[in-house]
């Protein structure tokens, strides 16, 4: 893949940068083709333009074209994972800036790599205090845009369920503080949303949770 080439050269401009990002994002839609960033090396330039210093449109298209590649696509999670635990953390990280399309993609790439089945993935998110990162990014006073907090509101919902489902047992430790503050981020995006399927994420995330604080309850 030349697009490699071009993220891995320090002299290619942002605009170079930018245009194959959005080539390699098309290219590794194919779980194959995901699974050859490992083999050619495209791995490490992509997670390295995540960094604070790099140019947000470039932080953007690396965010998406991880989280592309890691759909449905635990093998690629598990290297992920491995080879760069530092990853879901600069994806929070980056969930919370300012630039929306960048903590847009973050936040996309965060819920592809949680949700998987990979035996790291929410390991690693729960003893980074994932949850914690995540009702500061739904506080009221973040600024978060609400295309974003949606994100977060549908990851809570989607791991709430897990638990529900005997699917994952880490939401357990959750106590009662922890789950009406993200009832009450629940309720602030039920009244910021402008279209009906915003609406009803957010009542399907407070339905799940009073659900599961009704089943802790027993």
């Amino acid at each position: 893949m030349d697009a490699i080439a071009v993220l891995s050269d320090a002299g290619a401009s942002t605009a170079d940068k930018a245009a194959a990002l959005t080539e390699l994002q098309v290219l590794v839609e194919p779980i194959d083709n995901a699974n050859d960033l490992k083999v050619l090396g495209g791995l490490a330039p992509l997670v390295s333009l995540l960094s604070a210093d790099q140019p947000p449109e470039l932080q953007e298209g690396a965010a998406y074209v991880l989280g592309t590649a890691a759909s449905n696509n635990d093998k690629l999670v598990d290297v992920l994972l491995k080879e760069h635990p530092g990853l879901l953390q600069q994806l929070l990280q980056l969930a919370a800036k300012e630039h929306e399309g960048a903590a847009n993609k973050a936040m996309y790439a965060v819920g592809v790599l949680v949700r998987s089945p990979a035996q790291q993935a929410r390991s690693s998110f729960y003893s980074l205090g994932g949850l914690k990162q995540l009702q500061a990014i739904m506080s009221p006073s973040s600024g978060t845009p609400l295309r974003v907090k949606t994100k977060v509101i549908n990851l809570i919902t989607d791991l709430i369920d897990m638990t529900a489902t005997g699917d994952d047992t880490s939401l357990e430790t959750w106590d009662d503080s922890v789950m009406s503050q993200f009832a009450a981020a629940a309720l602030d995006m039920l009244g910021q949303a402008e279209e009906l399927d915003g609406k009803e994420k957010a009542l399907m995330a407070m339905r799940a949770l009073l659900v599961r604080r009704g089943g802790a309850g027993r």
